[in-house]
């Protein structure tokens, strides 16, 4: 994540937060800086104020989208409607006005990371990588196809991984539906994926068992 943002104990306060919230956070104070920690970094998310020292941020959008598909939440002192309006018109995904709960950014934060993850297709997390377009699993230049329900668990799986929380035993049934008619058939599917993950090298990604609650994804 990518913070740009011209008063530095703002700046700061932003980046060690994210990083607490475990987002890899870098910050900038200006466009130059901005532009340069983007092409080397490429974040999924940028936090970008408007008025910024050498331009403002509604110059930047345009910049970032033509390299790469970013989610940009604004963070401005300005809340006057044409600012908004210019905002979302150049292509900002949102909007929090200053001074803002840091509470709320990190729901937008987090709402905007959910929708992301929901919509990508290839997922790298620890030492495997998983698509659940092709059904593949690959780890250390080895390849498995494995069952579609089992790819969906490890997205389900990644998606509370990334929520800092687990998959409850009582939302099998509304994730799997047909799949997890009954619940020898959910522990049936944990193994299973448990047994391809063994197989297949990884010596990173763990399903741990909550006891009394359900599963969660442990990366070492």
């Amino acid at each position: 994540m990518l913070v740009i943002e011209d008063k530095a104990s703002l700046n700061e306060s932003l980046v060690n937060m994210l990083n607490k919230e475990r987002y890899m956070a870098f910050g900038e104070k200006d466009i130059d800086g901005g532009k340069k920690t983007f092409l080397v970094e490429r974040p999924h998310i940028i936090l970008l104020d408007i008025m910024l020292p050498n331009g403002n941020g509604y110059d930047l959008i345009p910049f970032f989208r033509k390299y790469h598909n970013s989610r940009i939440l604004m963070i401005t002192a300005l809340d006057d409607g044409e600012s908004k309006c210019i905002s979302y018109e150049n292509g900002a995904d949102d909007y929090i006005t200053k001074p803002f709960d840091l509470y709320e950014l990190i729901y937008k934060l987090n709402a905007m990371r959910r929708r992301m993850i929901s919509q990508l297709s290839e997922i790298q997390v620890g030492d495997i990588d998983f698509n659940v377009d092709t059904n593949k699993l690959t780890c250390r230049g080895k390849t498995f196809n494995i069952q579609p329900s089992q790819i969906k668990l490890l997205k389900v799986l990644f998606e509370k991984y990334e929520e800092k929380s687990y998959l409850d035993k009582s939302e099998f049934s509304e994730f799997f539906k047909e799949e997890m008619n009954e619940n020898y058939r959910m522990q049936t599917l944990v193994a299973r994926l448990r047994k391809n993950l063994s197989e297949i090298g990884s010596q990173e990604i763990i399903i741990e068992t909550a006891y009394g609650k359900g599963y969660q994804l442990v990366v070492c």
